[in-house]
């Protein structure tokens, strides 16, 4: 019996002590970035800081068709896309999922 409590003991011990994931910020987007996949004569160009601050325009030639400002923040243990200037206010998206 004494055993039993012994081994019941340690296994709630281990079970309690849970190690969070550290999240891994996706620092390969830092750079300047050309989008490939845009309709004829529209040209996207993301540039990303290392404070994972970024801004978004897309060109039609030398005008700005649309344009907006990113972040990548932390809240609690998830990390978010924030976008601004396109809505009144920031509009977030959750991220679900990260590979290599």
């Amino acid at each position: 019996m004494k055993r039993f409590l012994i081994i019941c003991s340690c296994l709630l011990f281990f079970s309690c002590s849970s190690k969070k994931a550290k999240l891994k910020k996706p620092t390969f987007l830092l750079g300047e970035w050309v989008r490939v996949n845009n309709k004829d004569s529209l040209t996207t160009y993301e540039t990303w800081q290392k404070d994972l601050s970024g801004v978004s325009l897309t060109l039609k030639g030398t005008d700005t068709t649309f344009f907006e400002k990113m972040k990548i923040i932390q809240k609690n243990d998830t990390l978010y896309l924030e976008v601004n200037d396109v809505n009144e206010k920031p509009t977030f998206f959750t991220f679900t999922k990260q590979t290599d």
